[in-house]
């Protein structure tokens, strides 16, 4: 629930009050025969804050301060039955924590004539939870026009700060973790994570077409993640020492073209990589365990995927009528089954994959519109994960098709 107020001071300045309230329930309770471990894990977490914005335009600033705070509660059910004998199991145990965030930020877009517009900022974080944190984290920025051209290039550098989730550890847990004989079986606090980014671009129209394309650079300290309690289905965060993340992108728009339609496409190349160990979280005690001394160098997240390219076009036909077609292409994500001798795929990256979809809509008078949508047009099923994360194994979606129907309201 958020409730948002408004009040203009003056034509060029704004003040906004928004308090929220969030309740987030989930429970999950596993067949009590389930093997080899029955897990049931219920989760209620309570949030409560506000966030204020003040906005003014003075001469060539464009001001902006304002305030972020909220408190959660959070309060969780853990047990385990263990069918297989292979460990003692836990009977359901409650687990509670609570955190609060206190943000501040100041900013200012500075224009320097018509050409050139500065951008700077600093944002404080002080944070509450398992550990007491603060960050200043700055942000600067520039955008410049090139007259005549109107071509637009930009750049910026920063810092972020993302507070870490709360971890509800009850005892039951800590004894079955404590079970185990794989390097994870101990909880420690979990740091928040902290990013430093820069990125550059450049925007090009020309006769209608915009050819836009930029480069960024996220380097990132605790990297925030999660990992299974032994064979349980039970995640919880971690941090990793460290992430990098880095990629080209490009789009290309066209104009409408002899009235009948529009062409898109856009394609990134990406590299998503983390180093080190376990740091905070689920995290190891056994330093004889491969888990615990992962070493220095980097290697792919489990949603690495290089390349990936989305192209189609949209053309406007008669009697208030489109049509649109999209091609998508993935170059394959990592494969968690690399070099182990199980599945079809044994090279680091999981086989490339196309789809195509197709849609189209028809405009009955000023207010209805009905459209249809049918994706992967062809069926064509491909593996796109079989890592060891929450989603687990799973493909992409089969052919689907739905309909929409939509009235504009008058107001």
């Amino acid at each position: 629930m958020i409730l948002d107020w408004v009040h203009t001071l003056s034509p060029k300045a704004l003040f906004d009050v928004a308090p929220f309230y969030h309740l987030n329930v989930s429970d999950y309770n596993s067949p009590p025969t389930d093997l080899p471990v029955s897990t049931t894990w219920d989760q209620k977490s309570n949030y409560a804050g506000a966030q204020a914005d003040f906005r003014a335009e003075t001469g060539p600033n464009i001001l902006s301060a304002g305030l972020y705070s909220f408190f959660q509660a959070e309060h969780d059910l853990f047990g385990v039955t263990v069918n297989n004998g292979s460990a003692p199991s836990q009977p359901n145990t409650p687990g509670n924590a609570n955190a609060g965030l206190v943000e501040a930020y100041l900013s200012d877009h500075l224009r320097l004539g018509r050409y050139v517009t500065l951008l700077g900022g600093e944002r404080f974080s002080i944070y509450r939870a398992e550990l007491d944190e603060s960050a200043i984290y700055p942000r600067i920025g520039a955008t410049v026009l090139i007259p005549r051209l109107n071509w637009v290039f930009r750049g910026f550098y920063g810092h972020f700060f993302q507070p870490a989730p709360i971890q509800t550890v009850s005892s039951s847990v800590l004894n079955y973790a404590g079970s185990l004989h794989s390097g994870e079986n101990t909880f420690t606090p979990l740091p928040s994570e902290r990013d430093e980014e820069h990125q550059f671009g450049m925007h090009i129209p020309y006769r209608g077409w915009a050819l836009d394309v930029d480069n960024f650079k996220t380097r990132i300290n605790n990297f925030l993640d999660h990992s299974n309690l032994g064979e349980s289905n039970m995640y919880f965060p971690i941090a990793v020492d460290g992430a990098l993340v880095r990629a080209w992108e490009m789009t290309l728009r066209s104009p409408e073209l002899e009235r009948w339609g529009q062409f898109h496409l856009s394609y990134s190349n990406q590299i998503a990589e983390q180093r080190g160990n376990i740091i905070g979280g689920f995290t190891c005690s056994i330093p004889t365990d491969p888990a615990c001394d992962l070493g220095p160098n980097y290697f792919p997240v489990d949603h690495d995927q290089r390349d990936t390219l989305n192209t189609g076009f949209t053309v406007n036909l008669p009697t208030h009528t489109w049509l649109a077609s999209n091609v998508y292409y993935g170059s394959g994500f990592t494969n968690g089954l690399a070099g182990s001798g199980f599945g079809p795929y044994q090279g680091a990256y999981l086989p490339a994959h196309t789809t195509f979809d197709l849609s189209a809509g028809h405009n009955i008078g000023e207010n209805w519109e009905l459209s249809g949508s049918l994706l992967n047009v062809t069926g064509h099923r491909v593996l796109l994960d079989n890592s060891v994360t929450i989603g687990g194994f799973h493909w992409n979606e089969p052919r689907m098709f739905y309909a929409t129907l939509r009235y504009r309201f008058r107001f």
